[in-house]
């Protein structure tokens, strides 16, 4: 656990450079053109698990999607600063890819293993956007503390390993065709265990979920052949570096769509007018506005500090990560929640993006883990 001190480095934030602005108004002008609203909106309430033209484009023309995975493995060889300005672009847009699962959470996870077999069978596929790796990790009973997963994992006849159980909330799990699932041994220890989308024994439901802009199935497994990534440890330390992944990535989308609504609704409020004014001149509605302003600031910083401690700091990310747990949960959250009520009778229609918003800040919360746990997290990151 991290105890920060007076000998504690001071914290170096990452520049947005040139080249991360023009990286991120590349992301942004391609999300704009190939997925506006009604694109999403088809995607999302379609019969397609995920935008296969935007993935494309995002693979084959920007690639993009090896942006986390190191040279060697045929990815860009960057870091989270350039992660963060694509992740940022398609949480504003809530574009229907798979980037954070397979890009973001999978990568990391292969690379945290330190398994250089597993990295050069894996990552190549994942940075040229020919394979999608969904991640296991959105059950509730595997976060810290004392998490344990409900997979079975057990040598088989021949020495591998078959995993048996029931797994839920697997973003982007159907439309993968590898998986990373946390199994658990007869004696209680666990591991990263890597599943082909077509192995026999494996049976992948799609879920009815609040945000259809992010899938998810249920996985039963049923003496499913599969492959261990690194080595056996604990529920806890092998979950804690994904789940960091998955939050600071999270907090990126997050950051950036809440201030996407946040410019969407004062637009509306200087230009819905009652009593021959706009509603924007009313000083509740100001206060309201401000308030939500500061918060959403707050949660850029968290981001920002969350981004500072994986490239210059690591021994701060899991403080770090924590802290954009519940900052950035709530900053949308609650973004959301102003967004449809300041845009009044049309905020609450169908036809309007603000309920896409609004479920994804929810279902967000949900795969996190509530801003409760994070606070927990982070009391003990410094042993507090």
């Amino acid at each position: 656990m991290t105890t920060l001190s007076a000998s504690t480095p001071e914290l170096q934030l990452v520049e947005l450079t040139d080249d991360l602005q023009s990286m991120a108004e590349t992301v942004a002008a391609v999300v704009r053109s190939q997925s506006p609203a009604e694109r999403v909106a088809a995607v999302a309430d379609g019969p397609e698990e995920y935008d296969e033209p935007l993935w494309r484009t995002l693979a084959v023309d920007l690639g993009v999607t090896g942006v986390l995975v190191p040279e060697e493995y045929g990815g860009l060889g960057m870091g989270w600063a350039e992660a963060r300005v694509v992740l940022a672009e398609l949480g504003r847009g809530l574009a229907c890819v798979p980037f954070l699962s397979s890009c973001v959470v999978a990568v990391s996870v292969v690379l945290e293993s330190n398994d250089a077999a597993a990295a050069a069978a894996i990552l190549p596929g994942v940075a040229e956007g020919s394979s999608i790796v969904a991640v296991a990790l959105g059950d509730d009973r595997l976060l810290p503390a004392l998490g344990s997963s409900a997979v079975a994992a057990r040598t088989g006849a021949d020495g591998g390993w078959q995993l048996s159980g029931v797994q839920p909330f697997v973003v982007d799990g159907i439309a993968a065709d590898r998986i990373l699932l946390l199994g658990r041994t007869d004696n209680g220890a666990h591991g990263w265990f890597l599943v082909e989308a077509g192995a026999g024994g494996l049976t992948r439901t799609t879920m009815e979920v609040v945000d259809p802009t992010r899938p998810q199935a249920t996985l039963t497994l049923d003496g499913v052949t599969a492959r261990l990534i690194g080595d056996l440890g604990t529920c806890d330390d092998l979950v804690a570096p994904a789940l960091d992944a998955l939050v600071v990535g999270t907090g990126c989308e997050m950051a950036e769509a809440s201030r996407h609504l946040l410019d969407l609704t004062i637009v509306y409020a200087t230009t819905r007018y009652q009593f021959g004014q706009p509603i924007g001149s009313f000083q509740a509605l100001q206060h309201r506005l401000a308030d939500l302003a500061i918060m959403i600031d707050t949660s850029v910083s968290a981001v920002e500090y969350a981004i500072a401690s994986a490239v210059h700091h690591p021994e701060r990310l899991r403080e770090a990560a924590s802290i954009a747990g519940f900052v950035c949960t709530e900053a949308f959250y609650q973004a959301a929640l102003e967004t449809i009520q300041v845009h009044g009778g049309i905020g609450f229609t169908w036809e309007h993006q603000a309920h896409r918003y609004y479920r994804r800040a929810l279902a967000s919360r949900a795969l996190l883990g509530t801003p409760a746990v994070h606070r927990e997290r982070l009391m003990q990151s410094l042993s507090l």
